[in-house]
């Protein structure tokens, strides 16, 4: 079951809700502004009641895995970008890119030598 306050700290049916309440619960936006649910089809399985537990225990599985995948794209491009802050800091800093470029990799911070394009 799902827990949902509401405001003034009060839930709905004693702090749970069931599988109608929650497909009566708005989609939420993915960055595209897309529905996070294929919302038309999900309520479809909700009014099918216990027979489409499994699809949609498959539909949230699904987008689950889909979410962590978005989430290691974007930890790679924050990666990308602290090297390029750490990079562009230092070469700022000496007032040249070649005290950079000819840094070698055990001469650059631990944490950074990682992230190294």
């Amino acid at each position: 079951m799902f827990r949902s306050p509401q405001k003034g700290g009060r839930s709905c049916r004693g702090g749970f809700l069931s599988s109608k309440d929650f497909c009566r619960r708005p989609a939420l936006p993915d960055s595209r502004g897309e529905s996070f649910l294929p919302r038309k089809e999900f309520l479809s399985w909700c009014q099918e009641g216990e027979a489409s537990l499994e699809k949609r225990q498959s539909m949230f599985h699904a987008r689950l895995q889909e979410v962590e995948r978005q989430m290691e794209d974007l930890q790679k491009m924050i990666n990308t970008l602290k090297f390029k802050c750490w990079y562009y800091d230092t070469a700022v800093a000496a007032g040249s890119e070649a005290a950079v470029k000819e840094l070698p990799p055990d001469r650059m911070p631990e944490d950074i030598r990682e992230y190294r394009i």
